[in-house]
């Protein structure tokens, strides 16, 4: 079911492209991808493992694989069509709901500040990043916007609650001074 809401945002985004946009919204929607998820992640794992904090980077693994196993279960049992391929300016497989880019995205952003980047600097590049992947994906006429809302609330959601589970697991090492 496709609301007024998705329609009214979708159509705007639509008329807002420009050949700069859409090179530049082509670009970062693939930071959203597997591939591109699976490479971070563990490039991140490696390095926490490397500095022997295993138990980040256990986190990192779990977080990131998890939240790939509930998105695709998510995406199954929502079978929700995507915006017509007419609208589209790149090809895309599956369902629509939520948006694994902005999902995948956002759980990255929050496993990442929890571990390998401790500069609090870093923060805001963390966060802007799965807001523009989420976009790039409206932007780039392959999800509703409810869509990319919904990628990043199960992300936000999914990524606090696997920290949260790590840090009450081990509440003596986030203890430290």
């Amino acid at each position: 079911m496709t609301s007024s809401f998705d329609l009214s945002v979708l159509e705007w985004f639509i008329s807002q492209r420009t050949p700069a946009l859409d090179a530049f919204f082509s670009t970062i929607t693939y930071l959203g991808s597997a591939i591109a998820i699976g490479i971070i992640a563990t490039i991140a794992a490696v390095f926490a493992f490397v500095q022997h904090k295993r138990t980040d980077a256990v986190l990192i693994v779990v977080t990131v694989t998890s939240g790939w196993t509930l998105m695709v279960g998510l995406k199954f049992l929502a079978n929700r069509d995507r915006p017509g391929p007419e609208l589209a300016l790149i090809e895309v497989a599956n369902s629509a709901f939520p948006s694994g880019h902005a999902m995948m995205a956002t759980i990255l952003a929050i496993v990442l500040a929890a571990t390998v980047v401790k500069t609090k600097l870093a923060w805001p590049l963390l966060a802007v990043l799965p807001l523009l992947v989420g976009v790039s994906r409206v932007y780039l006429g392959v999800h509703w916007p409810t869509d990319a809302l919904a990628g990043w609330a199960v992300g936000f959601a999914w990524g606090f609650a696997c920290v949260a589970l790590h840090h009450a697991l081990r509440p003596a090492e986030f203890r430290k001074p």
